[in-house]
């Protein structure tokens, strides 16, 4: 504190007093905070880790590339260095605890997936579960434990992805101080909308919707009739997702009324890989609707990871302009 108020000084009174200000809670809700589990030890002590299990804390100061910032300390743990690496499934278990403050706080970054998530546990049930925010940067999050205030609860670290998947997570803790919203971390980095908001991760499409397929990159888009569509690469199912995801020649396309209804409608296959302009394989559809159509960017190369087409339908099941981006 003696550097900070140095510091402070010389930045005037005005200053000084507005630092202040802004310091004196966050320092207040930091020191009521009881740290649970922040990986400073550099292993997995107090940890249960699943049989085969080799994930280990890293350190932030020894990456080359993809830095990620907002963890706090030097360590941290992950699951992989980044989400193109193939990562041992598993889950660790944190040793019990007895909730005694409102909030269970922690840092987070990593895969939007079903199979990837922080989950809270108490008397054997997940009563609250975390997922990812697609980026490589920590933010913080929170659990609302008031329910099971003074009961015994546990942490559990899954990443089940069965590929290639990204997990980071660091210092939890119990506090008596919710999370900011997370819509408030992403809002710099999002076109305001009254439609959508980002928050917590929740299922609204499920493959056997299509068929037995693997789902890959998809892409929503709202139309005038105010039904939701989506437009997703598929391929048919494998063991091993990696594999499959070599194989995604078709773009679906499914609608539903809400975004939340339980059943979506299968519209059919809109896309195919066109195999005279030398295409094998169809990634990443985005589709956007403007001027009474829908228009679809989407990658379309003869080899993985590579090239990227759009195509513009010219009336809804009918012929499909394709032409090709210079980028």
């Amino acid at each position: 504190m003696h550097s900070g108020i140095q510091f402070a000084l010389g930045l005037g009174v005005t200053a000084a007093a507005a630092l202040a200000t802004w310091l004196a809670p966050k320092l207040a809700h930091a020191s009521e905070d009881q740290v649970l589990a922040d990986f400073e030890s550099g292993d997995l002590s107090g940890w249960q880790a699943s049989p085969g299990l080799d994930w280990v804390p890293v350190d932030g100061r020894g990456w080359d590339k993809r830095a990620p910032t907002g963890f706090e300390g030097r360590w941290f743990l992950a699951t992989g260095k980044e989400r193109h690496t193939n990562n041992t499934n598993g889950a660790l278990t944190s040793a019990p605890f007895r909730i005694t403050k409102r909030y269970v706080n922690f840092l987070m970054a990593g895969e939007l997936h079903p199979a990837v998530n922080v989950a809270l546990v108490v008397n054997k049930r997940v009563v609250a579960r975390a997922y990812g925010n697609n980026a490589y940067d920590f933010v913080e999050r929170s659990f609302d434990a008031r329910k099971w205030k003074g009961q015994q609860g546990t942490l559990v670290i899954a990443d089940e992805a069965e590929g290639k998947s990204l997990l980071r997570v660091d210092h939890f803790r119990l506090s008596n101080t919710a999370a900011p919203a997370l819509g408030r971390f992403e809002a710099q980095r999002r076109e305001e909308s009254d439609i959508a908001r980002p928050g917590e991760f929740r299922q609204i499409l499920n493959a056997t919707t299509i068929g037995n397929v693997d789902v890959f990159e998809h892409s929503l888009a709202r139309g005038p009739d105010g039904r939701w569509h989506v437009f997703a690469a598929v391929a048919p199912k494998q063991t091993d997702p990696t594999q499959a995801a070599l194989g995604t020649r078709e773009i679906v396309h499914a609608s539903a009324r809400r975004l939340t209804d339980a059943s979506w409608r299968y519209e059919g296959v809109v896309l195919q890989a066109d195999a005279d302009a030398g295409e094998r394989f169809l990634w990443s559809p985005f589709v956007l609707h403007a001027n009474g159509k829908f228009h679809m960017f989407y990658t379309g190369a003869g080899k993985p990871w590579s090239g990227w087409r759009a195509c513009a339908p010219a009336a809804p099941r009918k012929a499909i302009f394709r032409y090709p981006l210079r980028l």
